[in-house]
Parts: structure tokens; sequence; C-alpha cells
């Protein structure tokens, strides 16, 4: 499968063959707005296969962490990683990881992300090993 680029209002989404890597514009706040326009691209790529969730964190945003037992609740999701460019994203990474019910990894490095996600795609969903 070859990457696919979907952009949309809220950052640009890069489809891969296990992964959906999200690139999202600065300043934006992660709400249940923007939670259903990915969502709703996840469904239409991925329908019933595995995948993971990586955020490409490139630029700064806000997240509302009530969203994350949402996508903990996504059938076919069955891991979510982030890549950071700087520290202070990596801070926030632990807060995330505690409103999260799925495998969650934190990468310096986008193939380091990939590769786990590729492999995590071909696990069993396994929910609270956080």
């Amino acid at each position: 499968m070859s990457n696919k680029k979907i952009i949309h209002a809220y950052g640009t989404v890069i489809i891969q063959e296990s992964c959906m890597i999200s690139i999202l514009n600065e300043g934006i706040n992660v709400s249940t707005e923007s939670y259903q326009i990915l969502t709703t691209i996840a469904q239409k790529q991925f329908k019933e296969k595995n995948f993971v969730y990586i955020s490409l964190r490139k630029k700064a945003y806000s997240v509302n962490p009530l969203i994350y037992p949402n996508m903990s609740n996504i059938k076919n999701l069955v891991g979510f990683a982030v890549v950071y460019s700087n520290t202070t994203i990596i801070d926030n990474t632990e807060v995330e990881k505690l409103f999260i019910d799925l495998p969650f990894q934190v990468f310096n490095n986008l193939n380091s992300a990939i590769k786990w996600g590729n492999k995590t795609a071909y696990l069993p969903k396994i929910k609270g090993i956080n």
C-alpha cells in the first residue's frame, strides 16, 4: 500500500499500511469536532483492519484528554504513538497516557514509531495496559 495524504482543516493525515500518521496544525485544539474528523478518516481508510495512530508532533497544539477514552473504543485501533520534537511534548505525553486504554509509546523519530506501529497492528487489541 502506498502512502495516501489527506489534508483537512486541522492538519494532514498520512495513511500507510498499518499506521495513520497525523500532523496537526499549529495552535489548534483537538476536541470532539477534530476527533470526529480523524475517526471518520480512520474508519474509511482502515475499515475492519487493525491500525496504530501516530501523532507526529511538529507544532504546538492542545489536546482535550477527554477524547482519549473514546479513541480507546475504536474497534480496530490497537495502539497509539507520539513522535516528539522537543522535551515539552514528552512531558505532556505522560499525562495523556493516563487517559488512553491502549498500548502507548513515545518516540523521537518517525521511523521507529512506524516500525512499532506495523508490528503492533498485527497483535490482538489489548486494553488496560497503561
